[in-house]
């Protein structure tokens, strides 16, 4: 059971805005913490490591996150990190704004 059942935390949040689910929204929070490849993302989430992969394309293009490219002796790996919590909290105010504004577009013109 959850500490505050009732209530929504910051990850319910972000995960409801950007209507992410569940494996998103525990990668978002691990990345939050620390910087990860996608190995131990899986670890940490219980997931194989291709779901994992198959998420970061979407959350690196709603900007939640970033990668940067790490050589290593043979190839290179891919490091992911959280954008920031401010970036998120800014982010998840544009969307909402331009729900808002898309709502009293369509609420207006049936107004008529």
């Amino acid at each position: 059971m959850r500490p505050n059942q009732g209530m929504y935390s910051c990850d319910d949040a972000i995960a409801s805005i950007f209507s992410l689910n569940s494996c998103e929204k525990r990668i978002v929070s691990m990345l939050c913490r620390k910087e990860r490849d996608v190995p131990s993302l899986a670890k940490g989430c219980g997931k194989s490591s291709p779901r994992i992969a198959q998420a970061m394309p979407r959350l690196l293009s709603l900007s939640l996150v970033s990668r940067k490219k790490i050589p290593l002796k043979r190839g290179y790996k891919f490091v992911y990190a959280s954008s920031g919590k401010k970036a998120i909290a800014a982010l998840a105010k544009k969307e909402l704004a331009a729900r808002n504004a898309s709502l009293l577009s369509a609420l207006s013109s049936k107004a008529l």
